[in-house]
């Protein structure tokens, strides 16, 4: 999976990069899985908004976003902590990504588990910067059988109705 080679680019020695919370960065945090392009900053006036790869992570149950505009070594905008309590491995399972309205650059995005009956929202600041949405944690084990394997998620093109698998 190339993104988990981001930093290294096929190199024996990684080139630290360095995120916006001042952290040398050597690489993307275990097993990105999820990705999804943000399309809301397409078009924006100011020429200087940087296009973004939001990238879910399935161990660590974390959010990357990265500049995919710039060189490899300063690309990581944000990581996020974890949104989801570990599972008996350790495991968080962040897994799908969804943004509710892709023309808005102050959306809500979801972000589906894998081993958690849940749906976690956040939004990215102008700044790369994740932030979650207070009070915007969704329950599935009462709609699903189980809930703790959403495996997709879609909004369609109104934001107003979302489609998503449970396996």
């Amino acid at each position: 999976f190339l993104v988990q080679d981001y930093y290294c680019q096929g190199e024996p020695a990684c080139t630290p990069g360095v995120n916006n919370n001042g952290d040398g960065k050597t690489q993307l945090p275990t097993e990105p899985f999820g990705m999804a392009i943000d399309t809301s900053r397409v078009g924006l006036a100011d020429a200087m908004a940087p296009r973004r790869l939001v990238v879910s992570h399935l161990a660590t149950g974390q959010v990357s976003v990265i500049d995919i505009d710039v060189p490899p070594p300063v690309a990581l905008l944000s990581e996020s902590t974890a949104f989801f309590p570990p599972d008996a491995t350790g495991r968080h399972g962040a897994f799908a990504l969804a943004q509710r309205d892709p023309t808005d650059p102050q959306s809500l995005w979801y972000l589906t588990s894998n081993v958690n009956p849940l749906i976690d929202t956040f939004r990215i600041a102008d700044a790369g910067v994740i932030t979650v949405a207070q009070d915007s944690q969704f329950v599935l084990s009462t709609t699903f059988a189980q809930g703790t394997d959403v495996r997709d998620f879609v909004f369609d093109n109104g934001g107003q109705r979302a489609f998503v698998t449970e396996n």
